[in-house]
């Protein structure tokens, strides 16, 4: 019951962390197209995540490969995001079972026991570059045409 409370709490913290850097992504996107500039914009998102047994006070919890793990984010033309800092040292990095790169964090102990807690902090520089939106012309468009013959 406390394992899946955990995975739970990690699940929505993963989830926030990269909601977050859409958001300002979005954000700093709308800013430039109001103001009418075309320039990158950068960015430093940091992110402070707490594993703590405390929920048990008799069980030992034996940190995952998953609980050490931490996203590195898809770069592509319009987005860029390097890790800059972490508090522990990088184990090694990979992909995950979608293809993002991840890196796994190494502990200093591989296991919490009852009122233990670990806390990491990682750092990202994030580049958003400007993109030019296509040219949608409605008469042009599939759905367009579909209206029209029926």
């Amino acid at each position: 019951m406390v394992g899946k409370a955990i995975e739970a709490v990690k699940r929505t913290v993963t989830v926030t962390s990269i909601l977050i850097l859409l958001l300002a992504t979005t954000a700093f996107q709308n800013i430039v197209a109001v103001e009418g500039e075309k320039q990158d914009l950068s960015f430093v998102i940091q992110v402070t995540t707490t594993l703590s047994n405390s929920g048990n006070r008799t069980k030992i919890w034996n940190l995952t490969t998953e609980d050490r793990t931490i996203s590195l984010f898809m770069n592509n033309t319009w987005q860029t995001v390097q890790l800059i800092n972490s508090s522990f040292p990088l184990e090694n990095v990979t992909v995950d079972e979608n293809g993002n790169p991840v890196a796994l964090l190494q502990f200093p102990q591989p296991e919490l026991k009852p009122g233990e807690n670990v806390s990491y902090t990682v750092k990202y520089r994030a580049l958003s570059k400007p993109r030019s939106l296509p040219n949608i012309i409605e008469d042009g468009s599939e759905l367009s045409r579909k209206f029209r013959m029926t």
